[in-house]
């Protein structure tokens, strides 16, 4: 079948079935992408496709699957945020969820692995802390990812 047809049949079927899953348009729209190109690379690659309606659902679903396991919700009062110093929040984003090594972060922000740690340390005592406050309090939180 040639792949505009794909498209044109299962296009919609398959973006509605993605967002479903994840509530959310623009994600929806980004893994539907991901499909498509695995759908792509796998013709190009001549493999062989003996059910594309079950390929197609069961790759969307292990996408929104993969998803979920990357993305990383933290829970953390919005009074974290202020006076926070940039570079310890690049820090900590990097180290945390892009799990780069403390020598690529070094590079990246143009600091001594020695001073890396030294954040990544205070960071996560911090973060310790604001987790123990926010089980004992009613404040609004903000969900980040």
């Amino acid at each position: 079948m040639k792949q505009s047809l794909i498209w044109k049949h299962y296009h919609k079927p398959l973006h509605n079935f993605i967002l479903f899953k994840v509530k959310d348009k623009d994600l929806a729209e980004d893994i539907i992408q991901e499909v498509w190109l695995a759908l792509l690379r796998s013709m190009l690659e001549n493999q062989n496709i003996s059910n594309l309606v079950v390929w197609l659902f069961d790759k969307a679903a292990k996408e929104v699957a993969n998803f979920n396991e990357r993305i990383e919700y933290q829970k953390c009062s919005l009074k974290e945020f202020r006076n926070e110093d940039p570079k310890k929040s690049v820090i900590s984003y990097l180290y945390e969820i892009q799990e780069m090594s403390i020598p690529e972060i070094s590079k990246v922000v143009e600091e001594s692995s020695d001073e890396i740690v030294s954040l990544i340390e205070e960071n996560s005592n911090k973060a310790a802390n604001v987790n123990k406050a926010a089980n004992n309090s009613n404040e609004d939180y903000l969900i980040i990812n």
